[in-house]
């Protein structure tokens, strides 16, 4: 799952508790409206998730969730942070 599209910044500590943890859902559709944001705003990131997840915002959605679902089956253990302020998207 190592795509442009699932880049997100942490610090160490956080990225040291996730591991290889599967986030839960809601943290899916955080992804997803945080890159609709990046291809809206013509960030130059934009044109590389469309690259890599679909040209329209419907298969980018089944893309995350086909990539979701396939961590799911493989993993063990989910994962959420242990504290979480209010999402920007």
């Amino acid at each position: 799952m190592d795509g442009i599209w699932n880049l997100v910044l942490s610090d160490k500590f956080v990225n040291l508790s996730k591991s290889t943890k599967i986030p839960e859902l809601k943290y899916l559709e955080r992804l997803y409206k945080r890159n609709e944001f990046y291809i809206r705003s013509k960030h130059p990131l934009g044109e590389t998730i469309i690259n890599q997840t679909g040209k329209t915002s419907l298969e980018r959605k089944r893309f995350l969730q086909k990539q979701y679902d396939l961590s799911v089956n493989l993993a063990i253990q989910k994962w959420k942070p242990l504290t979480e302020l209010e999402p920007l998207f």
